[in-house]
């Protein structure tokens, strides 16, 4: 197996919650991201407390348990929980973008719509000014 370099302007990126980033990343720099973290190369406060704050599937009481399980966890549970951060990333972007499309296309159709309503009245007001 080839060696796999993590893009550094990738890390960057991360750390600054690029959710694209997130969206495009591989199980191969996920394996990298935590086994970064496990030698202490990557702190792991400085990954994993952003994306912990944005997650939307936790309440605070949840993210407080994360925070306070931070120091002592695992290679497999930093793991585990990047994977999880990660998919939930990936999930809110793919329903996000799918509605945006949802709307564009209704906004299309209800502009048409509009515009021949207004054609229609158009069409209309020399009848009422007989």
């Amino acid at each position: 197996m080839d060696k796999i370099i993590l893009d550094k302007n990738k890390i960057t990126e991360l750390f600054g919650i690029s959710k694209s980033y997130l969206a495009s990343i591989s199980e191969d720099e996920l394996d990298i991201l935590s086994q970064k973290i496990n030698t202490n190369e990557i702190d792991r406060f400085i990954l994993l407390k952003p994306l912990i704050i944005e997650t939307e599937s936790m309440d605070d009481d949840e993210k407080q348990y994360w925070f306070d399980i931070l120091p002592s966890m695992t290679y497999e549970q930093i793991r585990r929980l990047l994977d999880i951060l990660v998919i939930e990333t990936k999930k809110l972007i793919e329903l996000e973008l799918k509605y945006q499309q949802e709307i564009q296309k209704l906004n299309k159709k209800h502009l048409k719509e509009w515009e021949d309503f207004q054609k229609k009245q158009q069409d209309n007001k020399p009848l009422e000014d007989e």
